[in-house]
């Protein structure tokens, strides 16, 4: 029996059919956790193509309330000749929080244990739509995009546009668009769990050889340990999920962080990160995730919950008080002048002295 560095072991069934299944024997393989052991729920060989049976086999394993590991086998084989397989991750809304944090956490050690060069798509579900045939199908369009620009055909492309408008050649020269990267499959895995609630934070990373943006890091952590994980010499963007109560009432708005830690990092760095912010929000953005809020932060400044609820719940401004202007000091008519007040001049017998 293996023992994983999650503290959950692998029992002996799942060895086995881990062992038959990447030498192509079986179709699928479907693992549950049962106490503190990762045990086979469910195998069978293959009988017909991949995706007459796909439905077949799949659905009965995501349609309960319980969360389940999928490992399904495509007919194609990669370069070394080895079979290639989907990896599902089933997580039901209905689950309990424990086993949806069991599961989140399991993960990547139970794709490791399975032989992560074996696998070609991972995909996370939270109802049965999402990891049916037409699911995993409509997963795959989504990703179809048209490869981006690099950074010197963007200049070019923004040159034209500008020579198009009547720019002239200084601001042709000087303005740079911004740029819109690819995003990795692995990361909309993760998406979809930190929607699902199943995580709170999805740290953000851009591959500038490869000009694609990377998930980095995931999982769950307070606003103090999510600064922990901050390099001190790369950018990076963290997607947050700030979970907290204001005065007697729950709030979990979603904050966007720019983290760059200035001048440690290269201006090509700092460039790329500040010039991709737009086009990756949009991106997440035209999935559904509301953004409450955007953040810039350095190395230097401070990311904790107080910090937070400051920029959620800004505290109010005491009303000012309205000035009142104090009464003139008491004047005696002594000290008012020589010259007495007109009416103090009236005499009846000699009428108005000034008149």
């Amino acid at each position: 029996m293996s023992s994983l560095h999650s503290g959950l072991t692998l029992d002996d069934g799942l060895q086995n059919s881990f062992a038959d299944a990447r030498k192509g024997l079986l179709r699928i393989v479907v693992v549950r956790i049962e106490g503190e052991k990762l045990v086979l729920s469910f195998s069978q060989l293959p009988q017909l193509e991949w995706d007459i049976e796909y439905d077949e086999l799949v659905i009965p394993y995501v349609s309960d309330e319980e969360p389940r590991y999928i490992f399904y086998r495509l007919d194609v084989k990669n370069s070394f000749g080895q079979y290639q397989w989907l990896f599902l991750v089933f997580s039901p809304d209905t689950a309990t929080s424990r086993q949806k944090m069991l599961y989140s956490a399991s993960r990547s050690i139970v794709k490791k244990e399975f032989g992560s060069d074996n696998i070609k798509v991972e995909i996370f579900g939270t109802e049965k739509k999402d990891l049916t045939l037409d699911g995993y199908r409509s997963f795959l369009e989504s990703k179809e995009a048209p490869n981006p620009l690099t950074v010197e055909e963007q200049i070019l492309v923004d040159m034209e546009v500008n020579e198009t408008r009547g720019a002239g050649t200084q601001d042709r020269s000087s303005h740079i668009g911004g740029l819109s990267f690819p995003i990795q499959e692995e990361f909309w895995s993760e998406f979809k769990a930190f929607k699902s609630g199943n995580i709170n934070f999805i740290e953000v990373s851009i591959d500038i050889s490869r000009e694609k943006i990377l998930c980095t890091l995931s999982g769950n952590r307070s606003p103090t340990e999510l600064k922990d994980t901050f390099p001190p010499k790369s950018p990076r963007y963290y997607i947050y999920r700030f979970n907290h109560s204001y005065e007697g009432a729950s709030d979990d708005p979603i904050i966007f962080v720019y983290y760059s830690p200035g001048y440690t990092c290269s201006i090509k760095e700092r460039m790329l990160y500040s010039s991709s912010i737009s086009g990756f929000l949009s991106q997440i953005q035209d999935k559904g995730l509301d953004v409450l809020k955007r953040i810039e932060l350095s190395t230097d400044d401070e990311f904790s919950e107080k910090s937070l609820l400051n920029e959620i719940h800004p505290p109010k401004m005491a009303p000012a008080n309205n000035f009142s202007k104090p009464k003139p000091p008491h004047r005696s008519k002594h000290s008012q002048g020589v010259r007495p007040k007109v009416e103090d001049c009236i005499n009846p017998e000699f009428g108005n002295f000034y008149n």
